[in-house]
């Protein structure tokens, strides 16, 4: 899968363009699946505990990454239009990266095997809450404020611009990772909106690469529909 594969957002008719929703609920739906999987983890159990870590990496990979992107773009977007305006969530940024390495040194003792297993993903656990609370009303927050800013400096076609700048610039395995949480996070004509868009702009292998990917983590009834739709 190529990064030109699709943009991450799309607006509903009538709606300014949203930046930030479609890849919002991409990581919302990560963040907690990924924090009740660990609190219902069985540390006897070699596989699962392999499975959910894993897991638990992605999203620190993914929350790194969407922060490196959105201070690599929209923030200075935001400062060339209407200066101080990215200035708190640039903050909440720096600290979402220190807690990021601090959650990978938990990651990292939950790793290990052994009888203090259990007390590493206690711990894991509690710092991964403490980290989706965190994020959850910061998202929030881009979503209030941050679009206020940049619905009032920049036109739907300007934003769209921007946000395929900053799509061009992510990994293929990255986008993987981002399209495989955000296809079932997105409503039904969301979905059909971002495969169509996928459609009209990529490759034709890259866009089965995402029929099968959807197909992949889709359950069977909300798959059937959308391939019906896309017919």
């Amino acid at each position: 899968m190529t990064h030109a594969a699709a943009t991450l957002a799309l607006p509903a008719a009538g709606a300014r363009y949203d930046i930030y929703a479609d890849i919002h609920k991409a990581l919302r739906g990560l963040m907690c699946d990924t924090l009740a999987r660990l609190g219902s983890l069985d540390p006897g159990d070699p596989v699962a505990c392999g499975a959910v870590l894993d897991q638990a990496q992605d999203l620190l990979d993914l929350c790194r990454g969407h922060v490196e992107h959105e201070n690599a773009f929209l923030h200075p977007a935001m400062e060339a239009r209407e200066p101080g305006s990215s200035a708190g969530t640039g903050e909440d940024h720096a600290g979402h990266l220190e807690a990021i390495r601090s959650l990978e040194e938990a990651l990292e003792a939950a790793t290990a095997s052994g009888p203090g297993r259990d007390a590493a993903l206690r711990a894991l656990y509690r710092r991964m809450a403490h980290f989706v609370g965190e994020n959850l009303l910061h998202m929030a927050e881009e979503e209030e404020r941050n679009t206020g800013v940049l619905h009032a400096r920049y036109s739907d076609a300007e934003l769209e611009a921007l946000e395929r700048d900053l799509v061009a610039t992510i990994p293929p395995a990255e986008m993987g990772l981002i399209l495989s949480w955000m296809l079932p996070a997105l409503n039904p004509a969301e979905r059909l909106r971002k495969l169509e868009d996928i459609r009209a702009g990529a490759p034709e292998p890259v866009f089965r690469g995402v029929l099968g990917l959807a197909q992949a983590r889709l359950p069977e009834g909300e798959w059937l529909r959308l391939e019906r739709e896309l017919a």
